[in-house]
């Protein structure tokens, strides 16, 4: 296991597949939050405190897990310092039952970019941060969109396809999720639901 800090909020870990054999895990397990996975966390974070001074007690955290070959993984850990409370905006979809389906406007950027696979999870620290992605991706977006909460964090899931303009909004205020399929079902049985099939036109209007 490599480690790397970035700076006072954020530090770098590269696991190899043989770091996560010597502890009995695969790659994929990484995602659900097993004891064996926290007990490789815990690890990290105490290697990151004896080398680094790096300190997460009482500390929201951000973790974004990216492969980079098929034999090692890059990890990301960054400190959350501006969660903001949004209890009202939270009410306000939890009031929410069934809304009429929008008309789907053209896109703004109908230019020849390319276009990604249709499907993402995108993983925000605060609501508003999805309001103001959605407030500039919306009416060039063209699917399906619903946002759970889990682990004191949001995950915006998209359906459609990404272009690289949309792409680039969505990295400027969120990070993007490692793995789509698997996570968005684990997200359906263990996450709380904010807002179902057209989260980014309501979230556009807050």
């Amino acid at each position: 296991m490599k480690i790397e800090k970035i700076s006072d909020e954020q530090i770098k870990f590269i696991l190899s597949k043989s770091d996560l054999l010597n502890r009995d895990l695969e790659f994929s397990e990484l995602e659900y939050g097993s004891e064996k996975t926290r007990r490789l966390f815990r690890e990290m974070m105490t290697e990151a405190h004896n080398r680094y001074g790096f300190r997460v007690e009482n500390v929201p955290l951000m973790i974004e897990a990216i492969p980079i070959t098929t034999e090692s993984l890059m990890i990301i850990v960054t400190k959350i310092s501006n969660l903001k409370g949004l209890d009202s905006k939270l009410n306000l979809f939890k009031q929410e039952r069934e809304i009429p389906r929008p008309r789907l406007k053209q896109p703004e950027f109908p230019h020849k970019t390319p276009i990604k696979p249709g499907g993402a999870v995108y993983i925000f620290s605060a609501l508003d941060q999805i309001s103001s992605v959605a407030q500039r991706i919306t009416k060039s977006y063209k699917g399906a969109s619903s946002v759970y909460k889990y682990k004191n964090r949001y995950y915006l899931i998209l359906e459609g396809q990404l272009n690289l303009k949309l792409i680039a909004y969505l990295n400027e205020y969120g990070q993007k999720h490692s793995s789509q399929t698997k996570f968005k079902h684990y997200l359906a049985e263990h996450g709380e639901l904010i807002s179902k099939e057209f989260a980014l036109e309501k979230f556009s209007m807050i």
